[in-house]
């Protein structure tokens, strides 16, 4: 037979979800601005009229 945890336990299991997917969201917020911000600076530094033929 198996015990029901205690709420402290449950409570604490759900603040980690939720810290956890703050995190997960922060990180993927991060990639996206990273990737906008490289294509931005790459079109600046190395135009497309400017490619060896």
């Amino acid at each position: 037979m198996t015990q029901a945890p205690s709420p402290e336990a449950v409570r604490r299991a759900r603040r980690n979800v939720r810290l956890g997917s703050l995190g997960a969201a922060l990180e993927y917020y991060d990639f996206v601005a990273y990737l906008y911000v490289a294509t931005l600076i790459g079109r600046a530094f190395f135009p497309a009229d400017c490619r060896r033929r």
